[in-house]
């Protein structure tokens, strides 16, 4: 019976998670799902904020990110910063921008922002390395790793997977837009007749244990 185990790696603006599934013909069992709600791409947003903010404190000398107003328009220029240095080598990020009571610039380029991330991508390899080991699994069992989330549109992001998997390349072709609608349309139309649709038996993982007590203690 031929099968192929796929690794689901969602990184996403706030949490992430991690999924291990084994595909068989015409089944489908998933041995485990485990997440972090405190890993996302906001906190490449927080860590990019704090380098920036000292960045500004040499130029002007106040500190920005006691200011709410400039404290947000801060966060939104880190954001596009950090999308423009996932696809280009160098990006600026013009102070006036964040607030008109600062001027000047700074440079980023790619290596120092993949050097500033380090911590997170850490924290990607522990949460992976935490669903591979409550799978007992390794690396060589994974056919496939598949990447949602716009996190994983990061060049670091996408080597430190790959090396987790000792080189196997991750896949970014499924639309994640639309990969857990799609999820979920199907699972409606499994509960309606009228909607003609393959049966594809699935095993899913418990996360939690459960205790079941009968009302009559005498009942074996």
């Amino acid at each position: 019976d031929q099968s192929r185990t796929v690794a689901f790696i969602d990184i996403g603006e706030s949490d992430s998670s991690v999924a291990v599934v084994t595909f068989y013909r015409g089944r489908m069992i998933i041995h485990t799902i485990i997440s972090n709600d405190d890993l996302g791409g906001r906190d490449i947003d927080d860590v990019l904020a704090g380098a920036i903010e000292k960045q500004i404190q040499g130029v002007s000398g106040v500190e920005p990110l006691t200011d709410p107003k400039v404290r947000l328009g801060l966060l939104a220029e880190c954001e596009k910063l950090k999308k423009s240095l996932s696809t280009v080598h160098a990006a600026d990020v013009a102070f006036h921008t964040i607030s008109q009571h600062h001027g000047g610039k700074q440079r980023w380029i790619r290596a120092e922002f993949d050097s500033l991330i380090t911590p997170f991508l850490d924290d990607i390899s522990d949460l992976v390395e935490a669903a591979l080991a409550i799978s007992d699994m390794n690396s060589d069992q994974i056919h496939a790793i598949e990447l949602f989330g716009g996190t994983t549109l990061i060049p670091a992001v996408q080597r430190r997977i790959q090396s987790i998997f000792d080189g196997k390349l991750p896949s970014c072709t499924l639309n994640y837009d639309t990969a857990a609608a799609l999820g979920a349309t199907y699972i409606c139309a499994s509960h309606l007749a009228r909607f003609p649709h393959a049966e594809i038996p699935l095993q899913d993982v418990g996360e939690f244990p459960l205790e079941i007590q009968w009302a009559d203690s005498t009942m074996d």
